[in-house]
C-alpha cells in the first residue's frame, strides 16, 4: 500500500502475525455454495480450527501461484516477462492469504476463493509497478524494479497487463463474477483517485486534517480492503462491505500517520504532505505526539471494526492493526513491519 505520495510499501500488512482462523469448535458443515451470514456476530460460524484453516489456505496458495503464472505467462512478450520477474521476486502474498482466509470462512467454493486471491494479488502488484515508475524507486524486494530494469514504458505496460489479468481472474469467480468485476473496478478507481491526490495535492499548506485523511484512505485503503470486500460480495453479503471498507480505511490512515512520524524530517525538507507538519502548522506544541495519538485512535477503531466482521474474517487485519499500534511505541519494531 502506498506509504506516501509516491512511496509505496508492499509490507503494510505483512510481518510476523500468522495467517489463521479463530477457533470455533466443531467441524465445518459441507457446502458447495457461499452461505449467507448476515447479522451473525463475527467468529460465531468460524467452526474450523486455526490449524485447519492454515492448512487449507496454504494448500490453495499453490493454486493461486499457478493462476498468477498462467495469467502473466513469460512467453507472451516483454511485459509478461517483466510481470513474471516482479512476481517471482518475492512478497508475502498477504492479500492473497487474506482473501483465502475470508473466502474459506464464508463457505465460498475453493475455485472462487482462488480466483479472488489471484485478482487481489495482481491488482496490488500492478499498483507497486506503477508506483515505482512515479517515484523513480530503483529497487523493489531487493531487486531492480521493473522500470529500472526494463524502462518506464515497459513498466507501465507491465502494470496494465497485471490489471487486465486481475479482471481475467475474476471472470472465473462463479455466477457473481460480473458484480465482482464492477466492485473491483470501483476499488481501483478509488485508489487511482487517491494516488492522484497524493502525488498532486496542490498547495500542501492548504490541506487540512480531514483532507489528509481522505487522501491517505483513498490511496491505501481501497485496495487493502478489497480482499475482504470481494469475499463478502461473493458470499452474498454485500451489506457488510461498508464495514470492511471502514476497517481498512482506519488501518490505512493509522499506517500513513505512523509512517509520517518516521519521515517528518525528510518530508519537511522536500515539502511533502505530512501529518506532523500539518499539526505543527496548526499550533500543536508536540505535533509528533499528536500524530501518534491520532494514529493509535485510528488503529484501535480498525481493530474493533475488523473484529466485528462476519465469521471472523477480519482477524488478520485486526492483528496487523494491533501490531502496528504496539510498534508505534517501539521504533525498531515499526521499521521491521515496514521493511
Amino acid at each position: 500500500m502506498p506509504r506516501k505520495a509516491g512511496r509505496t510499501s508492499d509490507h503494510a500488512v505483512n510481518g510476523p502475525v500468522a495467517v489463521g482462523h479463530r477457533p470455533g469448535g466443531g467441524d465445518r458443515p459441507p457446502s458447495r455454495h457461499c452461505k449467507a451470514l448476515s447479522g451473525i456476530p463475527g467468529g460465531v460460524l468460524r467452526t474450523h480450527s486455526k490449524a485447519e484453516g492454515m492448512r487449507q489456505t496454504e494448500s490453495l496458495m499453490t493454486r493461486v501461484e499457478a493462476g498468477i503464472r498462467q495469467l502473466t505467462s513469460p512467453e507472451e512478450g516483454v511485459a509478461a516477462r517483466a510481470a513474471h520477474e516482479h512476481m517471482a521476486a518475492g512478497g508475502a502474498r498477504v492479500r492473497a492469504r487474506l482473501t483465502l482466509d475470508a473466502a474459506l470462512a464464508l463457505r465460498c467454493p475453493p475455485d472462487v476463493g482462488v480466483a479472488l486471491a489471484v485478482a487481489c494479488e495482481l491488482l496490488h502488484n500492478a499498483s507497486l509497478v506503477h508506483d515505482d515508475v512515479q517515484d523513480r524507486d530503483a529497487w523493489r524486494r531487493g531487486r531492480p524494479s521493473v522500470w529500472s530494469r526494463h524502462g518506464a514504458g515497459v513498466a507501465i505496460c507491465t502494470g496494465d497487463l497485471m490489471l487486465s489479468a486481475a479482471y481475467a481472474a475474476l471472470a472465473g469467480a462463479g455466477s457473481r463474477a460480473p458484480l465482482l468485476v464492477r466492485h473491483a473496478h470501483a476499488a481501483v478507481a478509488a485508489a487511482v483517485a487517491g494516488q492522484c491526490a497524493a502525488t498532486s495535492p496542490g498547495d500542501v499548506a492548504a490541506v487540512d486534517l480531514p483532507a489528509y485523511e481522505a487522501i491517505a484512505a483513498g490511496k491505501s485503503g481501497a485496495l487493502l480492503g478489497l480482499p475482504l470486500e470481494l469475499a463478502l460480495v461473493a458470499a452474498g453479503l454485500g451489506a457488510q462491505v461498508p464495514h470492511a471498507r471502514a476497517a481498512a480505511r482506519r488501518f490505512a490512515i493509522g499506517y500513513q500517520m505512523a509512517d509520517d512520524i518516521d519521515d517528518a524530517d525528510i518530508d519537511a525538507a522536500t515539502g511533502s504532505l505530512n501529518a506532523v507538519a500539518l499539526l505543527g502548522r496548526d499550533g500543536h506544541e508536540a505535533p509528533a505526539d499528536g500524530v501518534r495519538d491520532l494514529a493509535l485512535a485510528h488503529l484501535a477503531a480498525a481493530v474493533l471494526l475488523a473484529e466485528g466482521l462476519p465469521s471472523g474474517i477480519g482477524t488478520l487485519l485486526a492483528a496487523r492493526a494491533a501490531a502496528l499500534a504496539v510498534a508505534l511505541h517501539r521504533p525498531a519494531m515499526r521499521d521491521a513491519l515496514s521493511a
